[in-house]
C-alpha cells in the first residue's frame, strides 16, 4: 500500500480526500531547521515556497530515518495507504527488501504542464531547477524501474493522483487513532524529545567517527499499540547523554535502540537495522 508519486501530482490533496492515507512528507525528516526557516519566511510565502530554500540545513542520512518510519507504519498497519515522493534511495530500499509499491509519474511530454503547475502553486526557481531542469533524466529513471515489485501508473494530460488511485479504509478505529498519534509525532520532529529529554541535532564531518544514525524508542508491550515516543540520535555523544538521563518507569513499554546503516549488498542498496534489545539492562545498570 505504498504510492510513490512525482512532484506536482497533488499528493497532499489526495490524502485530504482519503483521511485513511498517510501523506508521509519528507521535509521534516530532511532538514534540521525546517521550523525555523518556516517561521522566518513570513506567512505570505509559506507552503510550497519553502521547498528547495537555500536556508534549509540537510540532516545527515535523513533517508534512513524516513525509511524507518515507512517500515514501522507497514508493520503496524500494512493495509493503510502510505503516500511518498519518488526518492531514489527509498525506492531502492523497498526493492531490496522485497516490498512492492506503485510508482505514479507523468508522461514525459508533459514537462510544460508540470512547470505551470509548479509556478501556479508558488514553487521557487530552485525547485524548478531540480524538477524541470532535470525533467527528462528524472522521468526516464522512473520509467526504467523494471522490478516485478513495481507497478507503473503514467499520468496523462490533466490527471492527478486522485484520478488514478482509489482507497478503501481497512483500518479499525483504534488503530487509526494510534496511527494519527504517530503521524503527529513525525510532524513535530523539530521537538526531538523523549519523555522530556531534548536531543539536539549534531552535524559532523563525513569522516568523523562520532556520527551515527540511530533511533531510541519505547516499544509498547501490547502488540496492538504503535510506537509513540522516540528520538533520533546522530552521534555517540548524544547516545551517551540520553542513556545517562533516561529512567524507565513505564511498565507498558520497553526501551529499545535501533542502529541504522546504509549498506551495499547483492540485493541492492539497503537500510540495515540492528536492534539493541538489552538496552533495558544497560539503563538499569547505569
Amino acid at each position: 500500500m505504498i504510492y510513490a508519486a512525482y512532484a506536482g501530482t497533488r499528493k497532499s490533496f489526495f490524502c485530504l480526500l482519503h483521511p485513511e492515507a498517510i501523506d508521509l512528507i519528507c521535509m521534516p525528516f530532511k532538514y534540521t531547521n525546517l521550523s525555523e526557516v518556516y517561521e522566518s519566511i513570513g506567512p505570505e510565502r509559506k507552503g510550497e515556497q519553502i521547498k528547495a530554500s537555500q536556508a534549509l540545513i540537510l540532516r545527515s542520512d535523513w533517508v534512513l530515518y524516513y525509511y524507518w518510519a515507512i517500515k514501522y507504519l507497514l508493520y503496524y498497519c500494512p493495509e493503510i495507504p502510505i503516500v511518498i515522493p519518488t526518492i531514489d534511495l527509498i525506492l531502492n530500499f523497498l526493492e531490496a527488501d522485497q516490498i512492492p509499491y506503485t510508482l505514479i509519474y507523468p508522461e514525459k511530454n508533459l514537462k510544460d504542464e508540470y512547470e505551470k503547475r509548479y509556478r501556479n502553486r508558488g514553487n521557487t526557481e530552485e525547485f524548478l531547477d531540480i524538477f524541470i531542469g532535470q525533467w527528462k533524466f528524472r522521468i526516464e529513471k522512473l520509467e526504467k524501474k523494471n522490478s516485478p515489485l513495481v507497478k507503473h501508473i503514467v499520468l496523462q494530460e490533466g490527471q492527478y493522483l486522485s484520478d488514478v488511485i482509489n482507497c478503501v479504509n481497512g483500518c479499525d478505529v483504534y488503530k487509526a487513532k494510534q496511527i494519527e498519534k504517530f503521524r503527529q509525532k513525525l510532524y513535530q520532529l523539530h521537538n526531538n524529545t523523549l519523555k522530556g529529554i531534548a536531543v539536539k541535532e549534531e552535524n559532523f564531518d563525513s569522516l568523523d567517527n562520532e556520527g551515527i544514525s540511530a533511533v531510541f524508542y519505547l516499544k509498547p508491550i501490547c502488540e496492538d499499540d504503535i510506537v509513540m515516543d522516540f528520538v533520533w540520535i546522530s552521534s555517540k555523544r548524544q547516545l551517551c547523554k540520553i542513556l545517562e538521563q533516561y529512567k524507565h518507569d513505564d511498565f507498558r513499554t520497553a526501551p529499545e535502540l535501533l542502529f541504522l546503516k546504509l549498506s551495499y549488498t547483492e540485493s541492492g542498496i539497503r537500510c540495515i537495522e540492528t536492534t539493541v534489545k538489552e538496552i533495558g539492562e544497560i539503563l538499569q545498570s547505569g
